[in-house]
């Protein structure tokens, strides 16, 4: 199999009506999930990404990285940025993402993904306070995803699990660099889950990225999906309408 570590066995070829926080219990605003107007299922293919299965040439396709904002919990899979991209440059997307996945599990996976050339690969980093459970070992254990997982950092010297701190945003940006530095031939553009400025990244964080000479498209969240915290269709039209109009597409 090409690339076996680009897989999470336990969600391949599952299918749910519901996932993560995305359920009328766990609903921030129960009105605007029972009154959300779209059908959702998450359909996850046999490499157990949501997304259709991998087209057998890798050639001429875009690699769309990132967590639950790239997977599209709250909306259904054609709303979600990967698949309007895809539209819109008439090639296939491959989304490798992980819901409550962090900045380092999306760097291995860049990481992964650069070992085949790729032309382009477009990442939307997720938040900065983000860490990797030290249990586990899976991607799927490791997420920073539970209470019980935030609790562990407390048990490891973390007593704000919560909060953004000067090893996160350091931390951050070692993950661009890494990638930034094995990309090669590749090009890598750059984006943010919106919410992550400023309310998790500390003032002053995206001056930094905009000093680091990257391809990169910030946007703003315009729209909520049915779990009232993902984005829905507006904000990934608009995200992909920006990436186009960056001109760092080479597809």
């Amino acid at each position: 199999m090409i690339l076996p570590n680009l897989i999470l066995p336990t969600l391949a070829n599952q299918r749910y009506d519901s996932f993560s926080n995305d359920s009328i219990d766990t609903a921030v605003h129960k009105s605007h999930f029972s009154n959300f107007p779209y059908d959702i299922e998450y359909q996850y293919n046999s490499r157990g990404f949501r997304g259709p299965e991998w087209p057998s040439e890798l050639n001429n396709v875009v690699w769309c990285v990132g967590d639950s904002f790239t997977s599209g919990v709250g909306s259904p899979y054609n709303h979600t940025w990967p698949h309007l991209l895809s539209d819109a440059l008439s090639v296939p997307a491959i989304n490798v993402s992980l819901d409550g996945g962090s900045n380092m599990w999306i760097s291995r996976k860049i990481l992964d993904i650069l070992e085949t050339t790729p032309k382009c690969i477009v990442v939307q980093w997720s938040y900065a306070h983000r860490r990797e459970s030290p249990m586990g070992d899976s991607d799927m254990s490791r997420r920073l995803y539970s209470v019980e997982s935030r609790r562990l950092f407390v048990r490891f010297g973390d007593t704000e699990p919560n909060s953004t701190t000067e090893y996160d945003i350091q931390n951050n940006v070692d993950c661009i660099n890494l990638v930034e530095a094995n990309k090669g031939e590749t090009t890598i553009i750059h984006t943010f889950v919106p919410k992550n400025v400023p309310r998790n990244y500390r003032a002053g964080f995206k001056d930094l990225i905009n000093q680091m000479n990257l391809n990169v498209v910030w946007f703003d969240q315009i729209d909520y999906a049915r779990d009232y915290h993902h984005y829905d269709i507006l904000t990934s039209t608009s995200l992909v309408e920006k990436i186009i109009a960056s001109k760092y597409i080479n597809i």
